[in-house]
């Protein structure tokens, strides 16, 4: 039995190769962890290339190279890991990627099923072990599986964008300034995630005590540019006035 290289972090280590055969499919194992302690005792790792090992020699694929992500949360997108990306780079048509478990390869469902597309558009198939030992699609347990987990992703992007919204029109209601432009009339105050709106009372009183002198609007914008550095309308300054007169 042959060996090939096994990447780790860009250092190479050694691999077992799995016996060549006529039809023999090119394969390439990917494993995680996410804290350096787990990396550097290794005991995950370890256990997650014998399983990478033992799926590719059953199937009678050619092991080329296992890449190891030390270290690296599984928050971050597949494409975006250092091995994750490396691994991607080395991908051709007719090759296929091996990896113990979704949560050990993908951030979440969402980047699960957009990651797998990606895959079979390029040609290449996809082995999670927790699923069975053929290629995604191959047989009706994974395709059910992962048709299931393509349907939590859209429940989870939804979630997430009412989450957000909802999130949005708190803070809004709170007062709290989520960027952009400041209305006229208000200022920010605060810092960081405390920011909020606050009425600009000089700016205010400045403006209603020039209309209360019979200062017309555009020349109170005008003023407002000029005193506060606040550029201005006076369709803006008449909207405020018949607000706060």
């Amino acid at each position: 039995m042959g060996y090939n290289l096994a990447i780790r972090n860009g250092v190479a280590t050694m691999a077992r190769k799995a016996k060549s055969t006529t039809t023999t499919k090119r394969a390439f194992g990917y494993v995680r962890v996410s804290t350096t302690r787990q990396a550097d005792e290794g005991v995950s790792l370890s256990a997650q290339q014998a399983q990478i090992e033992t799926v590719a020699r059953a199937n009678g694929w050619e092991l080329a190279a296992i890449f190891v992500e030390e270290g690296v949360s599984g928050s971050v997108p597949f494409g975006d890991r250092p091995q994750g990306a490396a691994l991607w780079a080395s991908l051709r048509t007719g090759d296929l990627v091996i990896a113990c478990k979704a949560d050990r390869a993908f951030r979440n469902s969402a980047d699960a099923e957009m990651t797998l597309t990606a895959l079979h558009k390029r040609g290449v198939d996809l082995v999670l072990c927790d699923l069975g030992l053929k290629p995604i699609g191959e047989d009706a347990t994974s395709q059910l599986v992962f048709g299931m987990m393509g349907q939590i992703a859209k429940f989870e992007r939804l979630r997430i964008s009412e989450r957000i919204s909802e999130a949005k029109q708190h803070q809004k209601a709170a007062g709290a300034y989520l960027g952009g432009i400041v209305p006229f009339g208000a200022r920010v105050v605060g810092e960081g995630k405390e920011r909020r709106l606050a009425p600009n009372v000089a700016l205010r009183d400045y403006v209603l005590d020039l209309h209360a002198k019979g200062t017309p609007s555009r020349a109170i914008a005008n003023f407002v540019k000029l005193d506060f550095g606040v550029p201005t309308t006076s369709k803006t300054i008449c909207r405020f006035l018949r607000k706060h007169a």
